[in-house]
């Protein structure tokens, strides 16, 4: 009788617990929430800004990419490398918050690059990877 009552009143707990986790204004708490993910993501980019200027300091010029990497990215990597530059890449499933790390990382490390070697030049090495890569694909159908 005792075990019946108590799950009876967890049951009752349980529902009253959702029903006012619903209807109660929670817009205090999606502020926090809200609040709390910025500030995350503004430590992240500011780490991310931190570590690019160490690197800098070293004579270190990196570039972080994430995600599929497209059919050219060993030909855009050997054009960087050809100015000092290293490119790594973290592959498709990296967590927000090294997404964010990236940006912060890369907007300083871009900044410098350019400064170094002209404002186009990331959209130029890109076209020549590109062109590199569409090369030795007809090159490769040819045979």
């Amino acid at each position: 009788m005792k075990l019946k009552t108590l799950i009876v009143i967890i049951i009752i707990s349980l529902s009253v617990s959702i029903y006012l986790l619903c209807t109660l204004d929670n817009s205090d708490l999606q502020k926090q929430v809200a609040d709390q993910s910025k500030f995350d993501e503004q430590k992240y980019e500011a780490l991310g800004i931190k570590d690019a200027q160490a690197d800098i300091e070293k004579g270190v010029l990196k570039i972080k990419l994430a995600g599929y990497p497209a059919p050219a990215i060993n030909y855009y990597d050997q054009i960087l490398s050809e100015h000092g530059i290293q490119l790594t890449l973290s592959g498709c499933a990296i967590e927000h918050k090294q997404r964010i790390y990236n940006q912060g990382y890369n907007q300083v490390m871009r900044f410098t690059i350019k400064a170094k070697y002209g404002p186009l030049f990331f959209t130029e090495a890109w076209s020549t990877a590109e062109q590199n890569f569409e090369d030795a694909t007809k090159n490769q159908n040819q045979y």
